[in-house]
């Protein structure tokens, strides 16, 4: 293959491809499918679900650890805007029994050895 036919070649390719552009951008259906709507859906999404995020979840709270690193994690825990502390409980089966009355959605528990565990656990740091 010669440089003059490699060059019509591409001159073809080029033609046909510019051509091809022209019949895109003139049909209404194309520009709307491939242009308006993925610019237009996400803003439209996210005005409609906005409203939708939970927040000041009702939780029972068992803390069979009862020290002060449990306390200020719980703490720590309510101040947060997703979740609201509204029992604590003194055994499982009575939070147990508080989501089936749907009084709350969550549960946390906090095992008696949580001060040692989380005052052994390693740190990572990040470099």
């Amino acid at each position: 293959m010669s440089t003059s036919e490699t060059k019509n070649s591409f001159l073809d390719i080029f033609h046909i491809w510019k051509v091809e552009l022209r019949k895109i951008f003139k049909d209404e259906g194309i520009i709307l499918f491939f242009v308006i709507v993925p610019l237009l859906y996400p803003l439209l999404y996210s005005l409609l679900y906005t409203p939708e995020v939970v927040r000041e979840i009702p939780i029972a709270v068992i803390d069979h650890s009862g020290s002060s690193l449990s306390r200020e994690y719980l703490r720590k825990l309510d101040a947060t805007p997703d979740v609201n502390i509204s029992y604590r409980c003194g055994s499982l089966d009575e939070a147990q029994r508080l989501m089936r009355e749907e009084k709350i959605y969550g549960i946390v528990s906090i095992p008696d050895d949580f001060s040692r565990t989380i005052t052994n656990a390693p740190m990572f740091l990040s470099k």
